[in-house]
């Protein structure tokens, strides 16, 4: 690794990194994700923790490695709850200040490597574009099971995304970076604050921001094992014909068109907002397709899917493309979801 990576943490100021941790109830997997953390080959950064009025063991996890490593964790106290990850993400955001910053899932466990990693990439990335170009670095995840028993040695692979789909026409309609894995520079993170309660979650609102504005790189290795229970936000995708089947079923039976319709209705938004923050810094076709995407729930069913299908605003399966036509063709024009949208 470079020799600008160095192998202690700073003890006076702000180290070159920040690791953004938003916890809640999290105090079963906790100590395994911090143990990994302090465990890192680079031990140039410090954690910022957002906790959401847990009411487990969570303070009592936190406080016992503050004691353990003086001065590397700072707990960012709230009087009341976010009401989510996103929104914790978003609020912890706004208190971070250091030159790089790591977003991190309370249950999962990095590899070794993943401080070196990113930080080796990110400023190499800054080398050629320069600081002022908000940049954001993720990478590859392995899946594990609660017990941390590998499922599949790529996340990515698993779900059937392509995780350089890096265009914003592709982001609009579906995410391909994982929130856990990604590292932003200060250009990215000052531009993409305050995160927008509109935004469907806080990587997806980081990760149109590049796509837009910045650039956007993708480690092949896995630098976290992704732990899949229960409880996650991003929840495990099964495949093969059997599950192929299950999602047709559920597709054609409209037992998640609901759900579908919500989804939808949140990216519409989430464009929508993004158009009015950024819209007169975005270049022309770019302006063009975000404010395509926000007007969808007020165009007419077959408008909606030719508007898509004309500017290649399309999933990366098959399976997902028919999920998202079928709920265009199944919900009806609702003004009440008018954005915003003269920029």
């Amino acid at each position: 690794m470079s020799q600008l990576l160095r192998n202690t943490a700073s003890t006076e100021g702000v180290a070159s990194l920040e690791i953004a941790l938003a916890t809640y109830n999290g105090a079963h997997h906790l100590p395994a994700l911090l143990g990994s953390l302090f465990a890192q080959s680079c031990q140039d950064f410090r954690i910022v923790v957002a906790d959401d009025n847990s009411n487990d063991a969570t303070r009592a996890v936190l406080t016992d490695f503050q004691s353990r490593y003086p001065g590397r964790i700072r707990v960012v106290g709230f009087s009341t709850r976010s009401g989510g990850a996103a929104a914790n993400f978003a609020r912890l955001s706004n208190y971070l200040r250091a030159d790089y910053v790591s977003y991190c899932d309370q249950d999962d466990v990095w590899l070794p490597h993943k401080v070196a990693a990113s930080l080796e990439r990110i400023r190499a990335a800054e080398a050629r574009h320069g600081h002022t170009c908000p940049i954001l670095i993720h990478t590859e995840l392995e899946l594990v099971d609660s017990g941390l028993r590998r499922l599949h040695p790529s996340f990515w692979r698993y779900i059937s995304i392509d995780p350089e789909r890096h265009d914003l026409r592709e982001l609009l309609v579906e995410m391909s970076v994982a929130g856990c894995t990604l590292t932003v520079n200060r250009a990215h993170y000052e531009l993409a604050r305050p995160i927008p309660p509109e935004a469907v979650m806080h990587d997806h609102w980081l990760a149109l921001v590049a796509a837009a504005l910045g650039k956007m790189e993708f480690i092949s290795e896995p630098s976290v094992l992704y732990r899949q229970h229960g409880s996650n936000v991003s929840r495990r995708r099964e495949k093969g014909s059997r599950a192929f089947l299950q999602r047709m079923q559920e597709i054609l039976g409209h037992r998640t068109l609901q759900r579908d319709r919500e989804n939808f209705d949140r990216l519409a938004r989430q464009a929508g907002v993004f158009l009015v923050r950024y819209g007169q810094a975005l270049a022309p076709a770019q302006r063009h397709l975000v404010r395509m995407f926000a007007s969808l729930p007020e165009m007419g069913r077959g408008r909606r899917c030719v508007s898509l299908l004309r500017n290649g605003v399309l999933r990366t399966s098959f399976v997902h493309n028919l999920a998202l036509f079928y709920v265009l063709l199944h919900t009806g024009r609702d003004p009440a979801l008018r954005n915003a949208r003269r920029c």
